[in-house]
């Protein structure tokens, strides 16, 4: 290491004005984090000096320098060399890019590599040598100005400044914008730019740095065969088009949002594309065939007109929602766009979602939410490095900076698909947060990602992790504590010890309820009614770990001052709980409260005890199979070990083509918060919540043991999916869910009729002997004539 904090800085007359940038970036950087301004320091002949080149302004350095470089292998477009000249008087640290854009990744990858604090600057040897080119030539992430993002559409234009510059950092070199109007409203209560002024400045910022400007831009009129709807559809993007000073590429999503049928969605965007390219004749166009819920036919049509080869399209991308895996996709497209297909890979969501947290606990999934903290880096680094080999490269889909994290892991993964998780976390740390505790901060962002893994009561670590953190911030400087991405850090790692905890203490809760419900016949239905509603209210009244979650909102507070991320609904402005805002539940319990306390509210209006009791006794034992059965929450880890699993997650972290357990309690949360304005109340038992889940088309299977051959059985299942649409209405009678299931060999239903919700929602069938002649019982579901998802919670094998 060597002091570089007496260094100069020189700007040479034959700097580009970018290249004058790059200079000031780093200098700003520097004195950002280590209070010293290297632009004031005095020159002289013995300074150190820190030098800027790029090879295609030769005119700026000589052969000499040429020679100090003859040793390092050159590097390709966008890439970069670093030498460290001279000894132990004068030094020299040099980068030389292979371009303006190379000189700035240079110059990011010193800023990333010293540790600056408290007036000096150490810069490593390591850094001499160095030799990079990026491995993708797209690198970069969305960020959307709408309301529907948990952070974004507060910021100012001074605020995406400051987190393009940081996204560039770490090696992005484009950024993805929207237009004024998508599928969200047009207004949030949370804006303070006008979303079309900001749009015009962000795309100048992100041009000032060298980066290209994406917009994403679907097809939302609501009628396309209406010629007025076309016409203001095409007049809007006339506005937009002609007014956006910068634009090197468009990606127009076919069907999510935007429903269109293949044909409609390429004839509307063919005409979009004519408008865009006579104001910017060179941009590119991009289409992506995600659908959240196509019909049969909707791939067939879209890959039937990519062979034609549209000479307007550039690219495909590969999104979420996409049918096909990626390497199904791009041995469907001609080869024209086989090298040219972007990836715009979901990085920002736990569940319901592109890649979900495989096995994630239903305690994780009900507190923190599908926009909670989201930093993965182990998991994203193995799925960047699964599906970037056949992309050009990936510009990001996130609905905030919760997934933080996880946008620096794509961009160095882009950059250098080598490079370890850890070394980024180690970077990152370095450069945003604190030098001073890089290790320590480093292991404990890698250690919380393993807080996710398994069932939630047995994973101490949670708790180490939460020592450690706590321990760590003891230590930690108030500036360091003041910064969002260390209050970020340590969110995640309270949430989830408090998720754990609270968890246990309402599971305990419940237990004792069921207790006291079980001996209602000695006690008296009422007072065992009354009893139990004292244990189960333990959840609400003396809430378990009540001084870590005020911790939480504090820090929800301070994040919402320092970066505007929006953690609850009520103080924070967030849309929902859905889309970030968590903690606006966490006064939720996470156990069956609201099943219970309904049933014995309507347990109370009847007359007679003895039906009072016998009631209280069915509602505890709900799950009960009887003497013989056996009873199975598909959602549970001891469920889902029942469910086929056609492949592993290290195979298919997408689950296109295997089950996944998945988590139904945002839909069915978020229709009781819609039908009765409930918020963090869940009046149904919370096994309707977790299932197992097929997408696609994908069979779903299961298989029990332990029957007896020589007796009869009946099957009781609940379908989710079915249930939430008969609740909203959503299908006519004769519009039952197409799926053929069958007990071993045997046909028992081609399709799930729609259910009587008074009988409690409970579809039955009678097992056929043969389909467990040998001890063993396996069920199979296939949907047809849909490629909707399709989901089982719970059964029930009943002796007759």
């Amino acid at each position: 290491m060597f002091d570089l904090a007496t260094a100069v800085v020189p700007k040479t007359p034959y700097m580009t004005v970018f290249e004058k940038k790059t200079v000031d970036v780093f200098c700003e950087e520097l004195a950002g984090r280590s209070g010293v301004d290297l632009r004031g320091n005095a020159v002289s002949a013995e300074a150190d000096t820190i030098e800027f080149y790029n090879e295609g302004n030769p005119a700026a350095y000589g052969e000499n320098l040429l020679e100090l470089f003859r040793d390092i292998p050159e590097a390709g477009k966008e890439g970069f060399r670093i030498r460290i000249a001279g000894g132990e008087g004068r030094r020299r640290l040099i980068v030389l890019g292979k371009d303006e854009r190379g000189e700035f990744y240079g110059c990011a990858r010193i800023l990333r590599r010293v540790a600056a604090k408290n007036g000096r600057i150490l810069c490593p040897e390591e850094l001499d040598g160095v030799s990079m080119t990026p491995e993708y030539p797209l690198r970069g992430h969305q960020l959307g100005f709408r309301d529907k993002n948990n952070t974004y559409s507060a910021w100012t234009v001074k605020d995406f400044e400051r987190y393009i510059r940081d996204m560039a950092l770490f090696g992005a070199n484009a950024i993805e914008l929207l237009p004024p109007k998508t599928d969200d409203a047009l207004f949030s209560s949370t804006f303070v730019e006008d979303p079309f002024r900001l749009m015009i400045e962000v795309s100048r910022i992100i041009h000032s740095y060298h980066m290209d400007v994406w917009l994403w831009y679907p097809n939302v009129g609501e009628d396309y065969d209406d010629l007025d709807c076309l016409y203001r559809e095409l007049q809007e993007r006339e506005l937009i088009f002609s007014s956006i000073p910068y634009l090197d590429a468009i990606l127009v999503p076919l069907g999510d949002p935007g429903s269109l049928w293949p044909d409609r969605a390429m004839q509307v965007t063919e005409e979009c594309a004519k408008i865009m390219r006579k104001y910017h004749p060179h941009a590119g166009v991009w289409v992506a065939p995600q659908h959240f819920q196509p019909e049969p036919g909707w791939y067939d049509d879209f890959y039937n007109l990519i062979a034609k080869e549209p000479d307007w399209i550039d690219g495909v991308c590969f999104a979420p929602w996409e049918q096909h895996e990626i390497m199904e996709m791009r041995d469907k497209l001609p080869e024209r766009y086989r090298h040219n297909i972007r990836n715009y890979p979901d990085i920002s969501h736990n569940t319901n979602c592109q890649f979900p947290v495989p096995m994630w606990d239903n305690a994780f999934a009900m507190t923190l939410g599908r926009e909670g903290n989201s930093a993965r880096p182990k998991a994203m680094k193995y799925i960047h490095n699964m599906i970037e080999p056949y992309t050009c490269g990936a510009i990001t889909y996130s609905e905030g900076i919760h997934d933080d994290i996880n946008k620096v892991i794509w961009c160095d993964q882009d950059f250098d698909s080598r490079t370890e998780a850890a070394d980024t976390i180690r970077d990152y740390v370095r450069l945003f947060i604190d030098s001073e505790i890089t290790e320590e901060l480093t292991d404990l962002v890698l250690r919380s990602e393993d807080d996710w893994a398994g069932p939630i009561l047995a994973n101490d670590g949670i708790d180490r992790v939460y020592r450690d953190m706590c321990a760590l911030d003891d230590k930690a400087d108030e500036k360091t504590r003041n910064n969002y991405r260390y209050q970020m850090i340590k969110l995640r790692i309270f949430s989830d010890y408090w998720t754990k905890h609270k968890y246990a203490a309402d599971q305990e809760n419940e237990k004792k309820a069921r207790e006291v419900l079980a001996r209602a016949a000695q006690l008296g239905s009422e007072a065992a009614i009354k009893e139990a509603r004292s244990a189960l209210n333990l959840s609400r009244d003396v809430p378990a770990m009540e001084e870590v979650l005020s911790e939480m909102q504090k820090l929800a507070d301070e994040l919402y001052k320092n970066c505007k991320i929006q953690l609850t609904v009520t103080w924070h402005r967030g849309q929902r709980w859905i889309r970030g805002a968590y903690l606006e539940t966490a006064g939720m319990p996470l156990n069956d409260y609201q099943y219970l306390m309904g049933r014995m509210k309507e347990i109370e209006k009847e007359s007679d005890e003895e039906r009072r009791v016998g009631e209280l006794l069915a509602c505890i034992s709900r799950e009960d199979p009887g003497e013989g059965g056996i009873y199975c929450s598909l959602g549970t880890p001891e469920g889902f070990a029942h469910v086929t699993q056609y492949r592993t997650w290290e195979e298919d972290p997408g689950y296109l083509k295997t089950p996944l357990k998945d988590h139904s309690i945002y839909s069915i949360m978020g229709m009781f918060h819609q039908m009765r304005g409930w918020h963090d109340e869940f009046p149904m038992p919370l096994s309707w919540a977790w299932n197992a889940t097929a997408l696609y088309g994908t069979p779903l299977e299961v298989t029990f043991d332990g029957l007896d051959p020589e007796k009869e059985y009946r099957l009781k299942v609940f379908y989710p999916n079915a249930f939430l649409k008969a609740v909203h209405h959503m299908q006519r009678p004769e519009e039952d869910t197409e799926c053929r299931f069958y007990a071993g060999d045997t046909l028992l239903a081609d399709r799930i009729p729609r259910p009587e919700i008074s009988s409690g929602a409970v579809w039955e069938y009678d097992l056929p002997k043969s389909s467990y002649a040998d001890g063993t019982l396996r069920l199979k579901w296939q949907v047809y004539g849909t490629l909707k998802a399709f989901a089982v919670s719970e059964l029930w094998i009943v002796r007759k």
